[in-house]
């Protein structure tokens, strides 16, 4: 049994892949604990929230766990669907129970970068809901409507919104239309808060073709939320994606199960790194390529790769320019170039890549008297022309 968790604020979901695909085997609430002995679990941990994440997988039970980024988790069960295509930028918006979180991702063919977040507090509705019809709020009972209940719900606020003679509708329990209409608004607001703060910092989202907008969490199913959202970004409603209600909130769940199957994360860089180099062989002077990492090798992350770990260090000379090539032709491919003001002496050169695409040159003084340092490389491209 190898499964996907994804441990929310409300409640934790657990997912298996079968041959029919991924699919939501159960859904634990506070008090509920997983029963068995899986082979092996991956964790979808949000970005911000890893603490709190991996104390909720523990009080369900699971405590052997391997962690996966949560838009990466989304991304990957999307790509396997075949709901997105490669080579584009996705904003992913989570209106979950507690949160609500923004992911700018670019989704490549054998990598994820996540480029940006947002994160803020969202207004839990389950909570709202039980407050205002009188009920401890760990019954959690707005969690367990039945799909019939939330299809209906997701209607009848559709038709409020156009017409407010719908308010005295009974929505859920004793609540109105118009009352639950009110609560969904202000997550709504909130989300739309979000996304009017990652527009002013992107700019261009939207601009570019493919550029896709994609809700999630247990709000994200209504309408309300994707039209705030789209509208806050101001994007056309062809670059909105709307999932089924099901992935909407268990396609954390899903991805993470599939890493879990044995598919592939997408975390590591997939193109060969080489730094510009000179070998002296007695009055000669030889240009070559050193292979700072091969394709695959770096995961994204902290992770660091050192060339020629084993051998000897590198000579650096005060001055010298520094090309990092990117590919698998050093000589024609892409060239990253850079001006360094590094003190002459000998080192052990490495590379990482972080989560984001972000490389970093390092540096390992040979004699071990110095601090390591860094070279930023800007964002490394995710694939060659």
């Amino acid at each position: 049994m190898r499964l996907g968790v994804d441990a929310g604020w409300a409640y934790v979901k657990v997912a298996e892949v079968s041959p029919a695909g991924p699919a939501l085997i159960r859904q634990l609430g506070a008090t509920t604990r997983f029963e068995g002995s899986p082979e092996r679990v991956v964790l979808a941990v949000a970005e911000g929230a890893r603490e709190r994440t991996v104390a909720n997988a523990h009080r369900a039970g699971f405590r052997d766990f391997t962690t996966l980024s949560l838009p990466r988790a989304v991304l990957l069960h999307l790509g396997a669907e075949q709901r997105i295509d490669p080579g584009h930028r996705v904003l992913l918006c989570d209106v979950g129970a507690a949160w609500i979180d923004l992911y700018l991702c670019f989704f490549g063919h054998s990598v994820i970068y996540v480029l940006d977040s947002e994160h803020r507090a969202s207004l839990d509705l389950g909570a709202a809901v039980d407050r205002l019809q009188g009920a401890n709020v760990t019954d959690r009972r707005f969690d367990r409507r039945d799909k019939a209940s939330e299809a209906r719900l997701r209607k009848l606020l559709a038709h409020v919104a156009r017409d407010k003679a719908w308010g005295d509708t009974r929505a859920y329990g004793t609540l109105t239309t118009a009352q639950m209409y009110e609560l969904v608004h202000q997550v709504a607001d909130l989300a739309a808060q979000s996304a009017t703060l990652m527009r002013d910092r992107l700019g261009d989202f939207g601009g570019r073709p493919g550029d896709v907008l994609i809700p999630l969490g247990g709000a994200g199913t209504f309408s309300l939320v994707h039209e705030a959202l789209r509208e806050a970004l101001g994007l056309d409603e062809r670059a909105m994606l709307l999932l089924s209600p099901d992935e909407v909130v268990n396609a954390a769940a899903y991805g993470a199960a599939r890493v879990a199957a044995g598919q592939d994360g997408r975390d590591r860089y997939p193109l060969r790194l080489s730094l510009a180099a000179h070998r002296f062989e007695g009055a000669d002077v030889l240009g070559e390529w050193l292979e700072l990492a091969a394709p695959g090798r770096l995961r994204l992350g902290d992770e660091a790769v050192y060339a020629h770990e084993g051998s000897g260090p590198v000579l650096v000379e005060d001055g010298h320019r520094i090309v990092v090539a990117v590919g698998d032709d050093p000589a024609g491919g892409r060239h990253l170039t850079f001006d360094h003001r590094i003190s002459r002496g000998e080192y052990r050169l490495g590379v990482r890549v972080g989560h984001s695409g972000h490389g970093e040159l390092l540096f390992a003084p040979a004699n071990g008297k110095a601090a390591p340092f860094s070279l930023p490389l800007g964002t490394l491209p995710a694939y060659t022309e």
